[in-house]
Parts: C-alpha cells; structure tokens; sequence
C-alpha cells in the first residue's frame, strides 16, 4: 500500500542553515575569484575572472535568493528581504553567523573591486552594498 504522508515541513532552523551554506559557497567562489585576480596581476596577464566560476556565482546566487524567498514566505514577511534584514531577524547564532558572512563577503566584493563584471548587483543589494547602500 502506498502512503500520501507529506513530507516532513522543514524546519525553521534547517532553512536558515541552508542559507548560511549557499552564502559559504558564495564566499568560497569570490574568494576563488579574487585568487585568481591575484595571479593575474602576479603574472601580469589579463585573463579576467574564470568564466566558469562567475557561473557558478550566478546559479549560487539564484538558489540562495531562493532559499531566501522560501524562508521570508514561511515567517510571513515581504518577498526581497536583504542580508541586513534577515540578520536584524533571526534568531541566534544564525543572526551573528549571517552578519560574518555578509561582513566577509562584502570584504570580498571590494577587494575584487568589479562588481558589475562578475555579475554581482544582486548580491550586492542582497548583502546592502548594492545602490543607494
């Protein structure tokens, strides 16, 4: 016999661990990107950054937006909310664990120094370094 049990919700600690990981392997990539920066300057060349790396920026940004979107809608706030103001809202130790990534990742962005061409504004906005921040 076959059961229709639905899945087990998942939980709101789970959802903000999520997050915490796709903002570590956002990190991890533009920490990749601004490696190789390095090397290019080191070696003089103008390479510019891995293309394949910027895609998986990208598509790293589009789940965590998601992930996001998921966790705003469970706690019934508006839709876009931005790094800042998931931090002024969770709970600990996410708040503090969500502000160290937001404060390195922002870190990043500046010493890579192309925001634009790593196809970043979104983050940007996310993490509140976007316009107007």
């Amino acid at each position: 016999m076959v059961s229709l049990r639905r899945p087990p919700a998942v939980s709101r600690a789970d959802q903000y661990a999520a997050i915490c990981a796709a903002l570590w392997a956002e990190r991890d990539l533009l920490q990749s990107l601004a490696a190789g920066l390095v090397a290019d300057r080191i070696t003089e060349r103008a390479s510019g950054p891995d293309p394949s790396a910027v895609d998986r920026l990208a598509l790293q940004d589009v789940l965590r937006a998601a992930m996001v979107e998921s966790l705003v809608a469970t706690e019934g706030a508006p839709s876009g909310a931005t790094l800042p103001a998931l931090v002024a809202t969770a709970p600990e130790p996410w708040a503090t664990m969500l502000a160290d990534h937001g404060n390195a990742m922002r870190s990043l962005l500046v010493d890579i120094g192309f925001l634009g061409e790593v196809r970043q504004l979104s983050l940007g906005e996310f993490l509140g370094a976007g316009p107007g921040a």
